[in-house]
């Protein structure tokens, strides 16, 4: 498959898939109020790009009820030329790019329900290098590297999305956090898609060292009524006072459809910050 059908690929895959607004992945544990991390993949590939996709991102509690989170999406990404067929259109976009993604404001707000939280995130589309019918080809490697966060690398729309997230903790080392919401992909025309995603987390923390499992499930709205996607994670953590390094792989286990592919699997490094906690009674 040429460049050409890679960035069709992944115009499709933002016509046809969700993906989640808030800028924290559910797989990294990262409930501190205030905090920044960053996080790197190097997915393993099916269609000949190679690169690496990137997050950077934070979130500041300003109250027990309010807090901002932000996330600066960056990767790179390239794929062997190839002369195009009699049936692909040469778009004349480069063969790799190196360059910021689309960043998100997100805003997370206190629920009269105890543990569950209301969450309110845009993603403005500030990647270049698309044309009107395609996206770029790190459009097209974080579509088929990070399906669950596509909207971080769409070179064509942004996105807005409403959610619900929540935790349960008890007297074990066990805890178990959720998420659900819907995502609407905005356009030129308005509203293209709608999505309902969700996803269940659970950690297992001995002392210092905490490993995470977590599932991950997305459904178009728009689209045929067998599409979906979902993906299963896996994670260490290792808290050293204020800084907690991780580890992690994420391998796609349930996507039904001819025209997309996802990557065989990404592993990862992270590096998560505690800012000092906010004064007593927020």
């Amino acid at each position: 498959m040429n460049l050409c059908g890679l960035v069709v690929i992944g115009a499709a895959a933002a016509l046809a898939g969700a993906t989640p607004l808030t800028a924290q992945s559910l797989l990294l544990d990262r409930d501190h109020p205030r905090a920044l991390w960053l996080e790197v993949a190097r997915p393993s590939y099916r269609s000949g790009i190679s690169g690496w996709l990137a997050h950077l991102g934070g979130a500041y509690r300003l109250s027990r009820q309010f807090a901002f989170v932000v996330d600066l999406p960056f990767g790179h990404a390239e794929y062997p030329p190839a002369p195009c067929t009699e049936s692909c259109v040469d778009t004349g976009l480069p063969h790799h790019q190196t360059a910021l993604g689309d960043p998100s404001l997100g805003v997370r707000f206190g629920l009269p329900f105890r543990g569950v939280d209301g969450e309110l995130g845009f993603r403005l589309k500030a990647l270049s290098g698309g044309s009107l019918w395609a996206g770029s080809v790190l459009n097209a490697a974080g579509s088929e590297g990070d399906y669950s966060r596509f909207e971080a690398f769409s070179s064509l729309y942004g996105s807005i999305r409403f959610g619900l997230t929540g935790n349960v903790s008890s007297s074990s080392p066990l805890r178990l956090r959720w998420r659900v919401g819907l995502m609407a992909l905005l356009g030129g025309d308005g509203l293209l898609d709608g999505a309902l995603d969700g996803g269940v987390a659970v950690t297992f923390e001995r002392r210092r060292v905490a490993a995470s499992a977590a599932l991950n499930v997305r459904k178009p709205t728009m689209m045929d009524d067998s599409f979906y996607y979902s993906e299963l994670g896996l994670a260490l953590d290792y808290h050293a006072g204020n800084y907690a390094p991780s580890v992690f792989v994420r391998i796609p286990i349930g996507t039904n459809t001819a025209y997309f592919r996802t990557a065989r699997y990404a592993i990862g490094i992270g590096l998560t910050l505690r800012l000092p906690d906010p004064p007593e009674g927020y």
